[in-house]
């Protein structure tokens, strides 16, 4: 299944719609930022969705001689990673046929696949999120010094989903929850190592946008951690330039 999920995400990279020839609507404004930025123009809307996604199309179109394919590779590539990490954890939680039913769901899973030629961002937060719960899986199970690792990298990845997305945001207080409640006074040492790469990714976005619009937002102003904030202030509406729409059941079904 693992091969026919890769072969399905390649077929879709070759013989699909270029990712260059279908930006409109959010994917529209993502390349805009990205253009914007690499000419050092900074606006405040900038920061409404994370900048992750856009900054890694001004990576790829000052680095790469075809953007497009090499975001699609890309995703394909990460789409992959998804359906292992899927698999591999939810065989490790609930058995084998769990995970082998898990694996090819995830192999055919349209959406996982339709969308790797989009510049969208569900699909590396996507692979975000299944790398964050293989980590989680070694954080319950190890101790002592075992268990800093896994931490460690489950907050980098958590940080990294903060600045594509953000809507994750409540699995930070409900891991910190769980691992008290699990491990009890065991807990620092875990809480303490995934606690150092979020808070640096934090302070990292407030930096950033202070230095580049004098204000600091520690996450996207429409991110999911308003749970945590509090509801996002009304600010005047922010008219961009008039695109085409896509279709929102597509990304509902992620």
């Amino acid at each position: 299944m693992l091969v026919l999920g890769l072969v399905l995400r390649l077929c879709q990279l070759f013989f699909g719609v270029p990712l260059d020839q279908t930006v409109w609507s959010d994917m529209n404004n993502y390349v805009q930022i990205a253009d914007m930025i690499g000419n050092n123009v900074w606006r405040e809307y900038h920061f409404f969705q994370p900048v992750g996604l856009s900054f890694i199309i001004l990576l790829l179109k000052q680095h790469t001689p075809n953007w497009g394919f090499y975001l699609s590779l890309l995703h394909c590539l990460l789409s992959f990673g998804t359906l292992v990490f899927l698999w591999r954890t939810a065989e490790e939680a609930f058995g084998f046929k769990i995970g082998l039913i898990s694996l090819i769901i995830g192999s055919v899973h349209l959406p996982w696949i339709y969308l790797t030629t989009y510049a969208l961002l569900e699909t590396i937060f996507t692979f975000l999120l299944s790398v964050s719960a293989w980590m989680a899986a070694r954080i319950v199970k190890r101790e002592g010094l075992a268990v800093v690792v896994p931490a460690f990298l489950w907050g980098i990845f958590f940080a990294g989903g903060i600045w594509l997305k953000g809507t994750h945001a409540l699995l930070g207080p409900l891991i910190l929850m769980g691992l008290i409640l699990y491990k009890k006074t065991r807990a620092l040492s875990p809480i303490l190592a995934l606690g150092i790469p979020v808070a640096a990714g934090l302070a990292h976005d407030g930096a950033l946008t202070h230095s580049k619009i004098g204000k600091v937002r520690l996450t996207a102003a429409n991110s999911g951690l308003n749970f945590v904030e509090g509801s996002a202030r009304r600010r005047k509406p922010v008219t961009l330039p008039a695109t085409r729409g896509i279709p929102h059941s597509i990304i509902s079904l992620v």
